[in-house]
């Protein structure tokens, strides 16, 4: 029975550690409370531990330490597809890895909770880049910031956040080149209706995953901050051989 300070709210979790034989916590992401942690007790019994990357509806409490008390999870259905589809679960997870690095417990991105709800068999690549285009947006770290020139053809390099192109690179001497696969791409990410109807490669999808990874090593001063990332590019470029 739960208890009266108990809430429900729509949620993914979204990553589960062992903590003990049978208790683990879990990372979620919840509509009104963003990102938690859940101490849940008994998540390895019988009935088996809440599965991880479909929504459904969390029940849970405040609990000491900045950790929340597991009541119940429901998985919704209409979602079975997102564990399914492998293609899915592959970006869906590589999302909540950037979400991980981008914000901390009780924050969130309205439009994360609303995308991370719209995964199809035919848009997992578009929405995925499209999600994490948006993390870093809402995080305050989106890059797209045109060469002063107005150029943005040739060699271009992301340098301190900004596009620069090969003819205004002469005093920069570090940076991330980007190659034309992503800079075709990048434009679309600010125009809403053209970025709808866009499709992309893998290759197109491995080149501005990328950039994007190497954008945010760059802002969080890590090296290699989202670990997945380079995993799945490698996968990317197996699947194009």
């Amino acid at each position: 029975m739960l208890d009266n300070s108990a809430a429900t709210e729509p949620a993914v979790i979204y990553r589960l550690y062992p903590y003990s034989d049978y208790s683990a916590v879990a990372s979620a992401v919840t509509f009104e409370h963003g990102k938690i942690k859940i101490f849940i007790k008994n998540a390895y019994n019988k009935r088996g531990s809440p599965i991880c990357l479909i929504p459904g509806a969390l029940s849970f409490s405040p609990k000491n330490s900045g950790l929340y008390r597991f009541h119940s999870f429901s998985h919704n259905p209409d979602y079975y597809h997102y564990i399914k589809n492998p293609d899915i679960a592959l970006r869906l997870n590589l999302c909540f890895d950037f979400f991980d690095q981008l914000f901390i417990h009780g924050e969130s991105s309205a439009a994360f909770w609303k995308l991370i709800l719209k995964f199809t068999d035919k848009n997992y690549r578009e929405l995925s880049m499209y999600i994490i285009y948006r993390l870093l947006k809402d995080a305050g770290f989106w890059f797209y910031h045109p060469c002063a020139c107005g150029k943005l053809e040739g060699g271009l390099t992301l340098h301190n956040g900004r596009i620069i192109c090969e003819r205004c690179n002469l005093t920069v001497s570090r940076g991330f080149a980007i190659n034309q696969e992503a800079a075709r791409c990048l434009p679309l990410f600010e125009k809403t209706e053209a970025y709808r109807t866009a499709k992309f490669t893998s290759a197109e999808e491995g080149e501005v995953l990328k950039l994007f990874g190497a954008h945010l090593d760059s802002v969080l001063e890590k090296e290699e901050a989202v670990k997945s990332l380079k995993v799945f590019s490698n996968m990317l470029t197996t699947l194009q051989q």
